[in-house]
C-alpha cells in the first residue's frame, strides 16, 4: 500500500512539473508586434523612373522643356478626369458617400493628397459622419430582416379574456358572483 501511495504521489508531482514545464515554453497569448519594415503604404500612382532613351536628336533641355510644357497643357486636365472617374466608381460602389464628392475630388487635387488612394480620402472627409453612416446602415439591415421575417404561428387567445371587474356594470358583477358561488337561479 506505501508503494502505490508513492507511486501515486511521484506521479501527481512530475504532471505538475510538466505541466510548468509546458506554461514555461509557451508564453502567455502576447500581442505581435507590428513589424515596420514589411508595411508599405498603398498609394495611387507609382513614381515613375525616367527611362533612359537613346535618341540622338532631342538634347536633355530640349526634352525636359517639352515635357514640361505638355505636362502643363494637357497634364492638369488629364489628372482631373482620372480622379473624377476614381470618384466616381468608388461612389457606385458605396453610394453611402455620395454627398462628399465634390470634397472629395478637391483632396485628391491637392499635391499632398495626390497619392492617397480614394477611399483613403473618403475615410478622411467622412470622418465625422462614420458613425451616422453606421447606424444608417444598421437600421437599414434591420428593416430588411423585419420584412422578411416570417410572421410564425400567433398565440391563439382565450375566450372571453379577462374582464375588468372593476369597470363592470353592477349586473354583470352580480352575475358572475352568482356563478362562482353555484347559485344558479339569479
Amino acid at each position: 500500500m506505501i508503494d502505490e501511495k508513492d507511486d501515486v504521489i511521484v506521479t501527481k508531482e512530475t504532471e505538475i512539473e510538466k505541466e510548468e514545464e509546458v506554461e514555461e515554453e509557451t508564453p502567455k497569448e502576447e500581442e505581435e508586434d507590428i513589424d515596420l519594415e514589411k508595411i508599405t503604404p498603398e498609394v495611387r500612382r507609382q513614381r515613375e523612373v525616367e527611362a533612359k532613351e537613346e535618341e540622338e536628336d532631342i538634347d536633355d533641355e530640349d526634352k525636359k522643356r517639352i515635357s514640361k510644357i505638355v505636362q502643363k497643357e494637357v497634364g492638369g486636365k488629364l489628372v482631373e478626369i482620372e480622379n473624377k472617374a476614381e470618384v466616381q466608381a468608388f461612389v457606385a460602389s458605396k453610394p453611402e458617400f455620395a454627398k462628399y464628392q465634390g470634397v472629395i475630388l478637391k483632396y485628391m487635387a491637392h499635391p499632398d493628397y495626390a497619392n492617397i488612394p480614394v477611399h483613403n480620402i473618403a475615410a478622411i472627409v467622412a470622418s465625422k459622419d462614420m458613425m451616422k453612416i453606421g447606424a444608417a446602415k444598421e437600421r437599414e439591415a434591420q428593416q430588411k430582416v423585419a420584412s422578411t421575417k416570417s410572421p410564425g404561428n400567433s398565440v391563439r387567445k382565450l375566450e372571453g379574456g379577462a374582464k375588468d371587474w372593476h369597470s363592470a356594470s353592477k349586473e354583470d358583477f352580480e352575475a358572475q358572483k352568482a356563478r362562482v358561488l353555484g347559485r344558479q337561479g339569479y
